[in-house]
């Protein structure tokens, strides 16, 4: 999983955030690695909302389909998590 460490913030993870938004969104893609800085941001101002996802509804992404990115927020580390791997971990 790959970690990048960008202005006191680290995240965890960064491949399966780049693939969900990129594939995903409409808006801010991500290109360079100072675009995650955005979305490590979004997260933790989700999880001051007690949130633990990032969602985009229909208008924001390519699809027109509701889409969820989970993530884990321990201090400054920003974890996120490929559903694909939740999933095995219930099993």
């Amino acid at each position: 999983m790959a970690t990048v460490d960008m202005q006191g913030l680290t995240i965890n993870g960064a491949e399966v955030l780049v693939n969900w938004v990129n594939n995903f969104s409409k808006y801010n893609p991500i290109k360079y690695q100072g675009d995650l800085i955005y979305w490590g941001r979004l997260a933790k101002e989700r999880s001051k909302e007690r949130y633990s996802y990032i969602l985009l509804s229909g208008p924001q992404t390519q699809d027109g389909r509701l889409h969820s990115l989970s993530f884990k927020l321990e201090g400054n580390s920003v974890t996120f998590i490929d559903s694909k791997e939740k999933k095995q971990r219930r099993r």
